[in-house]
Parts: structure tokens; C-alpha cells; sequence
């Protein structure tokens, strides 16, 4: 297996070669990471075979999954995340429990109230926020209870009650009863996922995405059938199935967050070059938007009000530049692309 190949592979079973449908992509990936849902919306688009409409999110929720990061999911999937002896890293706030702003009676009597005003078609974040001031929460409490990051919404999405409805801004939806899966049957899915849709794989790369050990992974590879293969002294593992490879496009597109950058190790990436990493993923923890060269990434990008700026890390030919400027029209037909000077 050589790099090329493994680069058509991924690119294949990541669907960006080999596009499918909207909520199978999703559920297939994982889930999108979707802090940002501008930069969800675009990496799911990129990997269905019909345009996304204004109901995109039909059928999605955003909630706390993998790494305890904000996931595009399915909630078929609820099972799946919210397993059976979960370890997610929780502050006080993002618990029932007791924190500073407010003790745990407190915690429990506005939880119900929000379930409560969801149920009644009261949605919105804000809204939400006024209600429960209504009831006599005080500004202390709503520091714990709204806090940016999470605080009792999180909790409550913890415990599989509420999520964000994708596509409709800050608003939440109750979710449907279900039974959460054992944490060994819901690694045994993960795996099988992730080594069906990012594969071939090192262990490495599946522990920096899912978050589990990689000792707890070894065990669960003979669970799931998992085939190996070795390159270049690295071991990958596979599992038959998939989408088949095809040709790496000479220049693609892919917004910030994506799956791509995500599901494996940045150290070790074969689509970002070792001394462009920090160009991508900065100090702060945002993985910017990029754009590949013939499967690697060769530029950063952002979208402006009346152009697309490109921030090339290597030097571009003219023919890489038409064809980076025709996969930029193919996205947005009505924005030039503008070339800033070299990094």
C-alpha cells in the first residue's frame, strides 16, 4: 500500500469521492464535529449525492459525543454515544451536582422546568433562559445553568434527555426513551465505523478520534474481524466492505472541523505535511478550513463577504491555481478567489 493509495481509500470511505446519503453519511462517520454548524452543513454536503436543502437538518441533533465535543448525529445513534460507563470529562457546572452558582436541589427543580417548557414548545435558548428566570432563578445561577459551554443544558443532554436541533440555530428538542448500549458493544460499533469509514487505520489514529485507550482498542479489533496491513513500518487496520477507491481529486475543498482532520492523528496525517500542521490546527483548538492538492493540504481558506481567500503553503503552478480556482466556482460561482502570498 502506498500513500497515494491510502490517501484514495480514505478519501473514498470518508465519502468524499464517493458521495451518499445525507443522515447514512452521518451516521457512518460517526457524526460530524459541528461546534461551528456552518462548518458541519459544508463537510456534510461535500459527502451527499443531492444538494442540501433548507431542511438539511431534518432528522439530526447536536449533542456532546466523541471527546466531548459537539456532534452532527443521528438519534438512532443515542444508544451508540450516550453508552453505559461513559468517562466523559464534565466541570461542576455540566453535572446535577453542586458547583458554585448552585446547589443541586436547585439544579434538579430547573431541569425539570426546562423539560418541561420544551415539552410545551418553548425551544429557544433564550427563551428558555427567560423562562427560568420567571420560576426565580437568579443571574448567579443562570452562570451555571446556561453557562456558554455547556452547563445544566449539557447535563441534561448527558443524561439523553435534550439535544440541539441541527439546522435551527440555538434551539433544543426532547429526545425519544431508548437503552443505552454496554460500553462493550458500543466500542465494538465504534470501531467497526470508524475502520469502515476512515480505514486503513492505525490504532493511534482510532484512539485520537474516539478517545478510548488504545489498549481497550487492541482488545476489540479481534472482536470485529479487523484485517491488518503494514506500511512504511506503521500498522493499519481495515475491515472488508466500504466504499471502493477512487481517483484523488487535484484540489478539494474542506471546511474547518472536518472529518478528515479529525480522524486521525495530526502528527501523523498523510493529508497535512508535518510543517503545515500549525497552520491548520492553531494553539487554541480551531482546525481551520483547507484546501487539498492532490490529497494533501497545500492552502488555507476563508470565505468573505464578496471573495474566497486562499493562504497557500506551497507554491502553486498556474495549472494548480485554474484548478483550485475551478473546484472554488464549482462551491461558490458568484465569489473570485483571491491568492494571498506564500506562508
Amino acid at each position: 500500500m502506498t500513500v497515494r493509495e491510502l490517501r484514495a481509500a480514505r478519501l473514498a470511505r470518508q465519502r468524499l469521492t464517493a458521495p451518499g446519503g445525507r443522515v447514512d453519511t452521518v451516521r457512518a462517520l460517526c457524526g460530524i464535529q459541528a461546534q461551528f454548524e456552518g462548518h458541519a452543513k459544508m463537510a456534510l454536503a461535500l459527502r451527499c449525492r443531492e444538494p442540501l436543502g433548507e431542511d438539511w437538518g431534518d432528522g439530526l441533533i447536536k449533542t456532546w459525543t466523541l471527546r466531548g465535543t459537539m456532534h452532527l448525529i443521528s438519534p438512532a445513534d443515542l444508544p451508540l454515544f450516550l453508552h453505559e460507563d461513559r468517562r466523559p470529562r464534565l466541570r461542576p457546572c455540566d453535572t446535577f451536582e453542586t458547583d458554585e452558582y448552585m446547589t443541586a436541589p436547585r439544579k434538579q427543580y430547573f431541569a425539570s422546568a426546562i423539560l418541561e417548557a420544551l415539552a410545551s414548545g418553548c425551544r429557544e435558548r433564550s427563551r428558555l433562559r427567560e423562562h427560568c428566570a420567571g420560576l426565580g432563578m437568579s443571574e448567579t445561577e443562570a452562570k451555571s445553568a446556561f453557562d456558554a459551554w455547556g452547563g445544566l443544558l449539557r447535563a441534561l443532554a448527558e443524561a439523553g434527555k435534550l439535544a440541539y436541533a441541527a439546522g435551527r440555530g440555538k434551539s433544543f428538542t426532547l429526545l425519544p426513551d431508548f437503552e443505552p448500549l454496554s460500553r462493550q458493544r458500543a466500542g465494538e460499533e465504534l470501531l467497526r465505523r470508524y475502520l469502515l469509514s476512515c480505514g486503513p487505520a492505525t490504532l493511534r489514529d482510532a484512539a485520537y478520534w474516539s478517545g478510548w485507550r488504545q489498549s481497550e482498542l487492541t482488545r476489540l479489533l479481534a472482536d470485529i474481524g479487523a484485517e491488518a496491513e503494514d506500511m512504511a513500518g506503521e500498522r493499519y487496520f481495515s475491515l472488508p466492505g466500504g466504499e471502493k477507491p477512487g481517483r484523488v481529486p487535484a484540489c478539494l475543498f474542506l471546511p474547518g472541523f472536518d472529518p478528515l482532520m479529525l480522524c486521525y492523528e495530526k502528527q501523523g496525517s498523510v493529508f497535512l505535511p508535518p510543517e503545515r500542521l500549525r497552520a491548520v490546527f492553531s494553539l487554541a483548538g480551531i482546525v481551520r478550513p483547507t484546501l487539498l492538492l492532490r490529497g494533501a493540504v497545500a492552502a488555507t481558506w476563508k470565505r468573505e463577504p464578496r471573495r474566497i481567500t486562499l493562504s497557500p503553503l506551497a507554491d502553486f503552478s498556474e495549472a494548480d491555481k485554474k484548478a483550485a480556482g475551478r473546484a472554488a466556482a464549482s462551491l461558490w460561482p458568484e465569489l473570485p478567489v483571491k491568492w494571498e502570498e506564500c506562508k
